[in-house]
């Protein structure tokens, strides 16, 4: 069973309409992560994504570690390279 739970809500037509009304969502400080789909090696990381830090897009790689006091998650955090793949 996972430690963490990823279920989502969709958004709704009216919710996109009410969205185009605002002004741009501003995504400084704040970031995600997804489960890797691509972990093919137990040194990869668990769960990989992006976080923006004071204006500078950055790579996060997570890997699950447990310890003596349960489950945690150990962070490296890269300045982002220009991936080709990212969605915006």
């Amino acid at each position: 069973m996972s430690m963490f739970n990823f279920n989502r809500t969709t958004s709704t037509a009216s919710e996109s309409t009410e969205t185009k009304d605002k002004k741009e969502y501003d995504n400084t400080n704040k970031g995600c992560v997804w489960p890797n789909k691509f972990k093919f090696s137990a040194k990869a990381p668990d769960f990989t994504g992006y976080v923006n830090v004071d204006g500078t897009e950055m790579r996060v790689a997570c890997w699950i570690h447990t310890d003596d006091q349960g489950n945690v998650l150990r962070m490296s955090i890269a300045k982002d390279n220009g991936n080709p793949n990212k969605k915006k």
